[in-house]
């Protein structure tokens, strides 16, 4: 391998680390809502997020004080939706990818 495919493979790698790079900052930015927030934008009641938030499928920042603050940046990650303990039968939730296009269309 000579030293220009080596140069042109390196450029491409920076290419695409640059756009991943970029894509971080752009969700990084998102910020944090409150559950009644969350609620306006999926247009459900406030009650059913705090049950998604009960079962594990949408997760919450630590707490300070008694406020709920849920990070949106969870919203945009490519993972399987949180598992729920199969010891309590419950209904079936819709899952992280589903909650997603609810809010972002």
């Amino acid at each position: 391998m000579g030293i220009e495919e080596r140069i042109s493979l390196l450029e491409e790698e920076n290419k695409r680390l640059q756009k991943a790079i970029d894509y971080l900052k752009s969700r990084a930015d998102d910020g944090f809502f409150t559950p009644e927030e969350v609620a306006e934008k999926m247009k459900c009641s406030r009650n059913h997020i705090y049950d998604l938030i009960r079962e594990g499928i949408i997760e919450t920042a630590p707490r300070i004080g008694k406020s709920i603050r849920i990070p949106m940046s969870q919203f945009y990650r490519n993972e399987q939706p949180v598992s729920i303990s199969e010891e309590k039968p419950m209904r079936k939730r819709s899952g992280k990818e589903d909650i997603k296009k609810m809010i972002f269309g």
